[in-house]
């Protein structure tokens, strides 16, 4: 998989290192290592994704025809569905996704933490050889 770098001063927000939008990776200075890695495996999570909403596409053009608006930015989609989740998790429980020192994190942060995509992400960025080894749709051996 190949991903192009965008180096932006602009975008992503501030407060995000990096954002993934496949095929790009935008990020305010070159990513390396871990953090490299990191947007990497959101990348490959996309793919997924992608390969996903044009199997549904295909199947569903013969029924609805404006599925297809959805095919591109189905993986934001379910990512935004697993962060009101987790916040709605995190609101009432406060001890989800807290810092192991036990240190607090704001609630939207928690969900963030909490989200399949992210969790799997931090996992793999801190191994060098993750990727290659890392199998299709392991982002759900992190759902909670």
């Amino acid at each position: 998989m190949t991903m192009r770098i965008i180096v932006s001063e602009k975008f992503p927000p501030k407060g995000f290192k990096a954002i993934t939008l496949w095929p790009f990776i935008f990020a305010h200075e070159t990513p390396v290592g871990a953090d490299l890695r990191h947007e990497l495996i959101h990348g490959k999570q996309q793919m997924e994704i992608l390969y996903l909403a044009v199997a549904l596409t295909f199947g569903l053009s013969f029924v609805i025809g404006w599925w297809a608006l959805f095919v591109l930015p189905l993986y934001y989609i379910i990512y935004g569905l697993m962060w009101l989740v987790e916040l709605f998790r995190c609101l009432f429980d406060k001890s989800r996704g807290t810092r192991a020192d036990g240190r607090h994190r704001p609630t939207w942060k928690r969900a963030y933490i909490m989200i399949p995509y992210e969790r799997e992400a931090y996992y793999g960025e801190k191994e060098n050889d993750y990727l290659k080894k890392r199998k299709p749709w392991n982002w759900i051996h992190f759902i909670k």
